[in-house]
């Protein structure tokens, strides 16, 4: 049965170079016609397994280290890092457990200290495994489409950029920085009706896209959403020398009055 899905990020405005990049994965799926009309309780188990690709340009990183916000809930200690709900009111729902677990997978080392100018481009991957018990009241189902959301973060680091010289696009001191936003590459989902045994009424969904679609992202972007832009100020090119030469001014009269002060305390001793 078709699955259809996508992926939204959502760049917070406040962090300075470290910010947090929320995103939300939205699946959508037709239930089975006789969950309309039954006259007993509808328990379903709804299983998804996604990847989620966010290109990374040269001027971002995420810190391999620290790649997913936490969440801290009074039943979660440790932190939830993902979470999956009903995104519309389908149903009057008795009972809804779930549970969702997320993976931050980079295909390479992440250097955390490299300048935007000295960075490349790549490719990071989030593997969502998720499970949604549902439970429907008799003869309620308001309409046949489930929506499920997925949330989830992370915290995009930006890299130094390169100084502003007369080739740089730039506004008041200001360089454009782009984001790009995640791409829902692969999902699955199983549906099974817990009230049959063995199984009987399990139904397999999966993401339809078309063939210019399931390729865009290693042809071209004309497919994928419009990436964030922000805006973070950098030096400028003309400073470098008279800034160079204030650093090593400063370093040498401080290693010159650090040396005269550990005389005067070798002579006290």
């Amino acid at each position: 049965f078709p699955l259809r899905g996508n992926v939204q990020g959502t760049l917070s405005n406040e962090g300075g170079m470290a910010r947090s990049f929320h995103q939300k994965m939205h699946l959508s799926l037709n239930m089975p016609s006789s969950s309309a009309t039954s006259s007993a309780d509808s328990s379903y188990r709804i299983s998804i397994n996604a990847t989620i690709f966010l290109p990374i340009t040269e001027s971002v990183f995420i810190d391999a280290d620290d790649p997913l916000l936490l969440e801290y809930e009074s039943n979660s200690p440790e932190g939830v890092s993902c979470k999956v709900s009903i995104d519309n009111e389908v149903m009057i729902q008795r009972s809804v457990s779930n549970k969702c677990n997320i993976q931050f997978v980079h295909p390479e080392t992440i250097d955390i200290e490299q300048p935007a100018f000295a960075s490349r481009q790549y490719i990071v991957a989030y593997q969502v495994n998720a499970i949604l018990d549902l439970s429907f009241v008799p003869n309620k189902l308001v309409e046949r489409e489930l929506e499920i959301a997925v949330d989830y973060g992370t915290t995009l680091h930006i890299r130094y950029p390169s100084p502003i010289s007369s080739e740089t696009r730039s506004v008041d001191g200001l360089v454009p920085i782009v984001i790009q936003q995640p791409l829902l590459y692969s999902a699955y989902a199983s549906l099974q009706n817990e009230n049959e045994p063995n199984g009987q009424q399990q139904q397999r969904y999966i993401l339809q896209t078309d063939a210019a679609t399931a390729s865009s992202f290693k042809q071209d972007n004309a497919h994928l959403p419009d990436p964030i832009i922000i805006y973070i100020a950098a030096g400028l090119d003309s400073d470098y020398w008279w800034i160079t030469a204030v650093t090593m001014s400063s370093a040498l009269i401080g290693g010159l009055l650090l040396i005269k002060s550990l005389d005067s305390v070798s002579i006290w001793c």
